[in-house]
């Protein structure tokens, strides 16, 4: 799920900047992803149970959480990073102002609302980690973040840290 996240959000990256590139390598098309909580078969060696969040209310709270942050947003936030690393490279402070804005308030309202349901969850592992998704995207929205995201592989490496984020929320909610 990071590396076709990161993929992905590069993809979006690439062509909000205008930048020519090659192909990452990965031969799934944006836009194919599968929501955080698509359901993939469990590897043959692990229970069915390992990682997975099993107590009371974390289905209910998975699924909100997966809800949340869904692909249409994930890919938008990744064009306004890849517009951010634009402004910061043409020295266009309006289109720099707007784009933070809109990654701090859409980073801003998802760690909110994760903190929200960090409070909620019933499972430890699955609080700890809608803890750590929550202080990385609080972090993401920092003006010290935002203000590091100068080119598409600075906007990349955002992007990365976000992806093993939901990587492990996808892991948590089985």
């Amino acid at each position: 799920m990071r590396r076709f996240l990161t993929a992905t959000c590069l993809v979006a990256l690439v062509s909000t900047t205008g930048a020519c590139a090659g192909t990452t390598g990965t031969t799934t098309s944006p836009g194919a992803s599968p929501a955080i909580g698509a359901t993939a078969a469990p590897p043959a060696s692990a229970p069915a149970s390992a990682g997975t969040a099993t107590a009371g209310n974390s289905q209910a709270v998975c699924t909100s959480a997966k809800t949340l942050i869904n692909d249409s947003d994930l890919d938008a936030l990744g064009q306004q990073l890849g517009a951010l690393a634009t402004a910061h490279q043409t020295k266009n402070a309006d289109a720099q102002a707007t784009a933070e804005k809109a990654i701090k308030n859409q980073a801003g309202t998802w760690a909110q609302e994760l903190g929200q349901l960090q409070q909620q969850a019933d499972d430890p592992g699955l609080r700890t980690t809608l803890g750590e998704l929550s202080t990385s995207l609080t972090a993401l929205a920092s003006t010290e973040s935002l203000d590091g995201v100068k080119s598409v592989e600075q906007a990349g490496l955002t992007v990365l840290t976000l992806g093993t984020g939901l990587d492990k929320l996808k892991k948590a909610c089985g």
